[in-house]
């Protein structure tokens, strides 16, 4: 199996990546509590926060490493096939023997809102031996993501050989899980969503002081920066010592499921152009990434709707106009 990268690229940002079949059924609404709905269309295509990130980097223009488990199936084969059509370097993506790739089952409504739940499969058995197996690729890295759908102890080694090579680390803590002090201190920016970020802190702030307040424990640990998206309200990008809120690009929304991934994306892939963690280029990558999900958010489907570079920078001048 071919790497996936164009000859002569080196991965600028590593991936370690949930790599999930996403099963995604549209609905006119939201099922209640104990409520059956029918639904009006199932679609089955590749999912998995990490994936989806890496796959939007690749679109944008960015060398792009995975580190990641698929199972044992037709479905892993496919998605094995998908990573190197997208150019991704998949050299140390592993299949597991005898178990299922992730899968992920989503629910959409007619506004575009959604709701998922994620049986991890294969991504579970992703382990510490996967990460410094691929410590070369890590430590010619500018920038190391990550998300939580993978177990915590890979995440923490791939963070600790990042911080030993001074590669930016960035985590995405979805979804929420408990004890990620020693995590958090190999963090150099956050990228939580609105009830990730209560869970990190512990309480939902409203003002700026009060974010402030909150992401203190964040800063004393050692974060850089906290970035928490807010759907159609934008983003607030935080700082030790400042506060910037970014607007969402208006988009008509028919489905935000990978509204969050391609942000991310869109932040990264900044960061790995840069290579700095100041303000500006943090603020920079927030504009990227809201542009990136308002693209996303016209498309259905997770890395169906995940835009190019080209098509970012074309509603970025629209926006500016």
């Amino acid at each position: 199996m071919t790497k996936g990268l164009h000859v002569g690229d080196r991965p600028r940002v590593t991936v370690l990546a949930s790599l999930n079949l996403d099963l995604a059924v549209t609905t006119p609404r939201l099922p209640a509590e104990g409520e059956t709905l029918l639904g009006s269309s199932l679609v089955s295509s590749r999912g998995g926060k990490g994936g989806n990130q890496a796959v939007a980097l690749a679109r944008l223009g960015v060398p792009t490493a995975v580190i990641g488990c698929l199972g044992d199936d037709d479905a892993g084969a496919r998605y094995l096939e998908a990573l190197v059509g997208e150019h991704l370097d998949v050299a140390h993506v592993r299949t597991a023997h005898g178990a299922p790739t992730g899968t992920a089952l989503i629910t959409v409504d007619g506004s575009g809102a959604n709701t998922i739940v994620v049986v991890p499969g294969a991504n579970a058995l992703l382990g510490a031996a996967d990460v410094t197996d691929a410590s070369r690729t890590i430590a010619a890295s500018r920038v190391v993501l990550a998300q939580l759908e993978t177990p915590v102890a890979p995440t923490t080694r791939a963070f600790e050989l990042a911080r030993s090579h001074d590669v930016i680390t960035v985590l995405n803590p979805a979804p929420s899980v408990d004890g990620l002090d020693e995590l958090l201190a190999l963090t150099d920016v956050v990228v939580p969503n609105e009830p990730e970020f209560a869970g990190l802190v512990g309480c939902t702030p409203n003002t700026d002081d009060e974010l402030r307040h909150a992401c203190a424990r964040l800063f004393e640990h050692g974060v850089s920066w906290v970035v928490v998206t807010q759907g159609a309200a934008g983003c607030v990008v935080i700082g030790p010592e400042s506060i910037h809120r970014v607007p969402a690009l208006r988009a008509d929304a028919v489905d935000t499921t990978a509204a969050g991934d391609a942000f991310v994306a869109g932040l990264v892939a900044v960061i790995a152009e840069t290579q700095r963690l100041d303000e500006e280029t943090i603020v920079a990558g927030a504009r990227r990434g809201s542009a990136v999900a308002a693209l996303s958010v016209r498309r259905r489907g997770a890395q169906t709707s995940l835009p190019t570079s080209s098509e970012v920078g074309a509603v970025l001048r629209d926006d500016a106009r």
